[in-house]
């Protein structure tokens, strides 16, 4: 099992994308695309960067299976106990934007050319959940990557 925590603060890239018009080259004409913001390049970099530190000498093979927690960060009248005394010191579910799928697809995809696995369509099973991180926290990223056993019990 490869797991490990990414201090930053978690995004969803999803709508960072601007779609363009791609210009003409020799022999080929002009068409539509998108490229990626620069703020996107950054978070895939930054991810990318402490991923590095952890990628295995070789990749998984078979199947993989990816969990992910997002620690995102507290809003301020979560320390007022008045308002909210249940969550002054506690994790706290995140139940508002961004979308855990696009945080989590952005972790996949910032991971993938690291060499934790050889495709990213070997990641069979996945889970992910997004949480205000606790008052003496800072807001986090957590991976854990494991590999899966080729036969699934037919129960």
């Amino acid at each position: 099992m490869i797991s490990f925590r990414i201090p930053m603060t978690p995004r969803s890239v999803q709508f960072e994308n601007r779609a363009v018009i791609r210009p003409a080259k020799a022999g080929r004409a002009a068409r539509p695309g998108v490229i990626a913001s620069p703020k996107k390049k950054r978070y895939y970099r930054d991810l990318a960067k402490v991923a590095s530190l952890y990628a295995p000498a070789t990749p998984l093979e078979g199947p993989v299976k990816l969990l992910v927690l997002f620690g995102m960060p507290r809003p301020k009248y979560f320390d007022k106990p008045k308002k909210s005394p249940a969550r002054a010191a506690k994790r706290v579910h995140h139940s508002v934007k961004p979308d855990l799928t696009n945080m989590l697809k952005a972790v996949e995809d910032a991971i993938s050319p690291l060499g934790f696995w050889l495709d990213d369509c070997q990641v069979s099973a996945s889970g992910a959940r997004k949480v205000y991180v606790a008052p003496d926290e800072e807001p986090f990223i957590l991976v854990s990557i494991d590999t899966l056993p080729l036969y699934v019990d037919q129960r």
